[in-house]
């Protein structure tokens, strides 16, 4: 249905200011409609009580669109230059920026900063507000409001670009402190930097923040920026000032302390706390520089990397125009800067494997491509590339038989005791063989599924009577793993129902008044461990531990119906609060 008109945000609405956000946009609407709850805002620009108020990716901005008529420009338009999308914009492949854009529409944008490789980056993925006391002062002058620009949000910019002072960082929103109210900048929520005066922290700040403008905001395509080449041209960098042996190696001590210095001088926004304040953590984070960047890696760890190296952001265009351009493999799923870029897909394979067939060894091919030998070795195998061996412990009849038993889908651990080998050597062979670790895992997996069965048949044999539910509750794990792994034949090997008639009383024993004594001991102790497992579902050995008379009465299950009835519910959900009252009453 529809939305009615009187639901539409009133006019006239106010019109964009130079580089402001939408979350500014829509404070200001707040402030000028006058509407003493946040949620009546969000309502006539939204239609719900609570979007549009995250500050750095709001969402349901199709929503806003049809309600502002359209006067504020498309959701896309929106999205990718009104919002903090922009600044990784240049870091997202290019095919992936319709899907973020498409959740920036939506009702939700929960997954968003996981998707973006924020999450676990180190740098902070809540954004805080920023401003500049001499913009607010200017804008206000000139505008007659005091807001939020785009610039002064981007990750790594704590010094004003125009003022060429430093930031105040707010108090509110990304602290969690009005989390779902409508907020300008105003000195009394603004927090002022501080920083270290025995290092020229605001000249590092300053040139880190406008290499981060230059790139973010130059005239270049979507998803311009390709990890692997700015990996490439850092490297480079780093053999011109000395810092690489004629091999290919890094000298990482002289990298460390050149990096750590330069970090020194970035002491004071919490946002870069994790940079390196060790030369141990100098060596640990350069290191990730030249490895591949699948896990994904936040676009600022390879700006300050750029910053570090280079001069301004001229002279890295320089050098990374120079760098040939990798050849288009990364998948669909990418998205910054190298996160959640396949390591199956990584650039480097192809010319690996060109080098590999053009006859040069794993070594040499493996320095040209920048991986280590056994990354080479590997990758080659995966290719179907059979590459010469050099053993020195592996000899060809040892190697034979070892390879012979893992085809069979013996353990790791005990090929290598057997053979007098390393751990680390057992899989060296299974990386490096082809087709040996296919043939492996299918053992493995076949053996695995031979075990499951025997287990099951022999809990059917013992329990039969127990019925399907108890069964499954005799070990769950067991029974999970045949459902996921082998439904057709667990399916052909469950135990059917009992019915009711099977119920009779054979020979002298009283059952029903056993069953009616175990049912009540049984939901006693149901009760007690439902109140100390919190919420928790209850597992069948935790029932008959509480209940040492139950466990000898599984197998005749089908002789104490109360009891059973009990223990099946106790299994498929918590005793309600009334039941509670009654028995404990």
């Amino acid at each position: 249905m529809e939305p009615r008109e009187l639901d539409l945000a009133p006019e006239p609405l106010l019109q964009w200011l130079p580089d402001e956000t939408l979350f500014s946009l829509a404070s200001r609407l707040h402030v000028l409609w006058g509407h003493p709850r946040a949620w009546q805002t969000s309502m006539l620009l939204y239609g719900a009580q609570r979007a549009g108020l995250h500050h750095d990716f709001p969402n349901a901005l199709d929503a806003l669109i049809w309600r502002t008529k359209g006067q504020l420009g498309t959701a896309g338009q929106i999205a990718r230059q009104r919002t903090l999308l922009h600044y990784y914009l240049p870091f997202i492949h290019a095919s992936r920026i319709p899907e973020f854009v498409s959740s920036m529409c939506g009702g939700s944008v929960a997954h968003l900063k996981f998707r973006l490789g924020l999450l676990t980056s180190r740098f902070r993925a809540n954004h805080p507000l920023k401003a500049c006391a001499q913009c607010m002062r200017d804008d206000l002058a000139e505008h007659g409001w005091a807001y939020w620009h785009l610039q002064h949000q981007y990750p790594g910019v704590w010094i004003c670009p125009k003022h060429a002072q430093p930031l105040s960082e707010s108090t509110v929103k990304s602290t969690g402190v009005e989390r779902f109210q409508w907020n300008l900048p105003s000195q009394e929520s603004l927090r002022t930097a501080e920083y270290d005066t025995r290092f020229p922290t605001i000249a590092a700040l300053g040139s880190l923040g406008s290499l981060v403008c230059a790139l973010v905001d130059s005239r270049a395509p979507e998803g311009w920026f390709d990890a692997t080449r700015a990996q490439l041209a850092i490297r480079a960098q780093c053999a011109a000032r000395g810092w690489m042996t004629s091999g290919g190696n890094l000298r990482l001590r002289a990298m460390s302390e050149s990096y750590m210095h330069y970090c020194q001088r970035l002491r004071g926004p919490r946002e870069l706390d994790s940079l390196p304040i060790t030369l141990g953590g100098a060596q640990t984070q350069i290191g990730r520089l030249f490895r591949s960047m699948g896990g994904g890696t936040h676009p600022l760890r390879i700006l300050l990397a750029v910053n570090w190296l280079y001069d301004g952001w001229e002279a890295f265009r320089v050098a990374y125009e120079a760098v040939p351009a990798v050849q288009e493999t990364v998948l669909p799923e990418s998205s910054v800067a190298g996160a959640g870029q396949s390591s199956d897909r990584d650039p480097r394979r192809s010319r690996l494997s060109a080098l590999l067939r053009s006859g040069l060894s794993p070594t040499a091919a493996a320095r040209m491509t920048g991986v280590d030998v056994d990354t080479a070795l590997a990758w080659a195998t995966q290719a179907g590339i059979r590459v010469s061996r050099r053993p020195k412990t592996l000899k060809p009849p040892i190697l034979a038989r070892l390879i012979a038993d893992l085809t069979e889908g013996m353990d790791k651990q005990t090929v290598a005791q057997r053979h007098g080998v390393s751990l680390q050597a057992v899989t060296r062979v299974l990386r490096t063989e082809v087709g040996l670790h296919a043939a492996w895992r299918h053992a493995m997996q076949r053996a695995a599924k031979a075990n499951a069965r025997s287990e099951w048949t022999t809990l059917l044999s013992d329990h039969a009577a127990m019925g399907p539910k108890l069964l499954r509750a005799m070990n769950p794990a067991l029974y999970a793993c045949l459902y996921r792994n082998d439904r057709a034949w667990l399916q052909q090997m469950t135990p059917p129902r009992v019915p009711r008639e099977a119920y009779t009383r054979r020979g002298p024993v009283l059952w029903d008044e056993r069953d009616r004594w175990l049912s009540a001991a049984v939901e006693k102790s149901v009760l007690q461990l439902s109140l100390a497992n919190q919420g928790r579902v209850l597992r069948l050995s935790q029932i008959y531990q509480a209940v040492p008379e139950l466990k000898p009465k599984l197998r005749v299950l089908e002789r104490l119906p109360l009891t059973k009835r009990v223990i099946e519910r106790a299994l498929s959900r918590q005793v309600p609060k009334h039941e509670r009252e009654d028995l404990l009453g």
